[in-house]
């Protein structure tokens, strides 16, 4: 009989289709995923990698607003690409996005929309159940796919302005409505 080792942080788990995994995770800390044979020499290395990587990351420090909303961006465009690749699948549109091009990107464009150099904010500003200032995936040609040349990073409220006619009728009316308001005192809501 081969005496098993015990390993400490470990969570033995089953997936949806009812296959059991193995995860590896200190309180609340990131949880990873370890090989699913617990007698191999892969499990070891990944659960040692695992256990070393845990103790240097998890460290309790005091996360700043800024720190926060960037990481409520990372999340929300992660989504946002992959809702993005389930519907290029479904409507054979062509799509060479992913995650890591994505965070790069909106890393690169210091968490600011592309066109309005807004900031990401993931609250609700608005009386609406939509968040106007979330990060979402533009195309800039709609009749083309969701392609690295082809997207970028704007807000929602951005996108959605742009949805159906343009970046030049939004310019357009953009326009027209900051001299609107200059000329006349318009209040402002």
């Amino acid at each position: 009989m081969v005496k098993r080792k015990k390993y400490k942080h470990i969570a033995y788990e089953e997936t949806r289709h009812g296959k059991p995994v193995i995860y590896f995770r200190i309180n609340k800390g990131t949880r990873i995923r370890l090989p699913d044979d617990i007698d191999s020499i892969f499990f070891n290395e990944a659960y040692m990698a695992a256990l070393h990587e845990q103790k240097t990351l998890y460290r309790p420090t005091k996360i700043t607003k800024a720190q926060k909303i960037d990481e409520e961006s990372i999340k929300i465009i992660r989504k946002a690409v992959s809702r993005a690749k389930l519907k290029c699948t479904k409507n054979s549109i062509p799509f060479d996005l992913d995650s890591v091009w994505a965070i790069e990107k909106l890393t690169h464009q210091n968490f600011r929309c592309e066109l309005s150099g807004k900031n990401f904010t993931p609250d609700n500003t608005s009386t609406s159940f939509m968040r106007p200032f979330i990060p979402s995936l533009d195309r800039i040609d709609p009749r083309k796919g969701y392609t690295k040349n082809n997207v970028r990073i704007v807000t929602f409220a951005m996108n959605a302005m742009l949805s159906d006619w343009g970046e030049f009728v939004f310019r357009h009316t953009a326009r027209g409505y900051l001299k609107n308001v200059r000329r006349t005192n318009f209040p402002r809501t």
